[in-house]
C-alpha cells in the first residue's frame, strides 16, 4: 500500500505541473524518443531499449493529459486540447522542422 500511496502522490505532483507550465503555454513540446531511428545494432546491444524509451512519453501518461508524437517530437497540451495539438502538429509538418 505503501507504494501504492507514494506512486499517487508523484502522479499528482507531475500533473499539477505540467498544467501549472500549460496555464502559460498552448503546449509543450518535448522529445518522443532519445534518436529519430534505431538500428539493428542497437536493440541487439540492449534488448530492453524499447522499453526504456517509454520515458519520453511518460509524462502525457502518467498525467491523462493529451498528447500527439510525430517527426521524433512529442506535443502536450490542454486537458480537451486535441483540437490545438492537431492545428500545432499540422503547422509543425507545413513549416519545417
Amino acid at each position: 500500500m505503501k507504494v501504492y500511496d507514494k506512486a499517487l502522490r508523484m502522479r499528482r505532483v507531475i500533473s499539477e505541473r505540467l498544467c501549472e507550465i500549460l496555464s502559460s503555454f498552448d503546449a509543450i513540446l518535448l522529445p518522443a524518443a532519445s534518436k529519430s531511428a534505431f538500428t539493428l545494432a542497437d536493440t541487439a546491444a540492449k534488448y530492453t531499449l524499447a522499453y526504456d524509451e517509454n520515458l519520453y512519453t511518460a509524462p502525457a501518461s502518467i498525467s491523462g493529459l493529451p498528447a500527439i508524437a510525430f517527426g521524433g517530437v512529442q506535443l502536450i497540451g490542454k486537458a480537451f486540447s486535441e483540437n490545438t495539438l492537431y492545428a500545432l502538429a499540422e503547422l509543425y509538418e507545413k513549416e519545417g522542422k
